[in-house]
């Protein structure tokens, strides 16, 4: 078993999309660590000094930051099911929602009821469409 751990906040929508990705790919052990923006941890300095935000990927030891490059790399590590639809359409559309959540959605609107829910109709969106990738494919979830 890899070492892994991920630095995070509960209600970024960041954060969210990794843990998704790792639920997506079967991932479920690995050591989640609350961070706190106000007073944030020497492991989040040291492992992202460029932004010093969540989220980070901690995986053997190295890490990884961005949201959507730990994404990438969650899908090109991890056996199964792509994240991401074979069909470039729904692939490209897939990207637009993720890119519209993350320049749109801002963690501190997260505790906003609003934000709440567009964030739940995104990630349900995304999450149908790759349904139907899967089930073209003959895969399931």
């Amino acid at each position: 078993m890899a070492d892994l751990k991920l630095l995070g906040l509960p209600l970024s929508p960041f954060v969210i999309s990794v843990r998704m990705a790792l639920n997506m790919k079967g991932v479920s052990r690995y050591e989640y660590v609350d961070e706190d923006p106000s007073n944030k941890s020497e492991l989040l300095l040291k492992s992202n000094p460029v932004h010093k935000k969540v989220p980070v990927l901690i995986h053997n030891g190295k890490p990884i930051c961005e949201s959507l490059v730990i994404l990438q790399y969650v899908d090109e590590l991890f056996a199964g099911r792509s994240i991401l639809p074979t069909d470039p359409y729904e692939r490209a559309t897939a990207r637009f929602w993720a890119a519209y959540a993350g320049d749109k959605v801002q963690y501190k609107h997260a505790s906003c009821p609003h934000a709440r829910a567009l964030l739940t109709s995104l990630f349900s969106t995304i999450n149908r469409i790759h349904a139907r990738s899967c089930s073209r494919r003959g895969t399931a979830w």
